[in-house]
């Protein structure tokens, strides 16, 4: 589900990023992220399994649009010797976050009861 919402997203996005901008067009990959995350959540805590696909889906395609990023960040470089550093800047944030992501989850896991009171 996940790697099919990243995958579908690919073409459509590449529209929108030129029909609206790619500011806005990042902001609602972005929110269909903060959607999927949120639908995530509900899904664990009323068991409904079927809403896990759809969550997954939702932060795919949020994860397809992201990997715009490295090319919007060549863009605003004004120099061409510049590009391959905003391209690792941009690819070592992903390294920064698949060490934060599970951190924070290790970290969050007594927050449970606090969602669910």
């Amino acid at each position: 589900s996940f790697l099919f919402g990243a995958a579908i997203i690919s073409a459509p996005s590449h529209r929108l990023f030129e029909a609206v901008g790619r500011a806005l067009g990042f902001a609602t990959g972005c929110a269909l992220g903060l959607v999927g995350g949120a639908l995530g959540v509900i899904a664990i805590e009323t068991g409904r399994w079927y809403l896990v696909f759809v969550a997954c889906f939702l932060i795919g395609a949020s994860q397809g649009m992201g990997q715009f990023y490295r090319f919007a960040a060549t863009e605003l470089c004004d120099r061409v010797e510049d590009r391959s550093s905003a391209v690792t800047l941009v690819l070592a944030g992903g390294i920064v976050a698949a060490f934060a992501g599970p951190l924070a989850a290790v970290h969050s896991r007594t927050l449970r009861p606090i969602v669910s009171a």
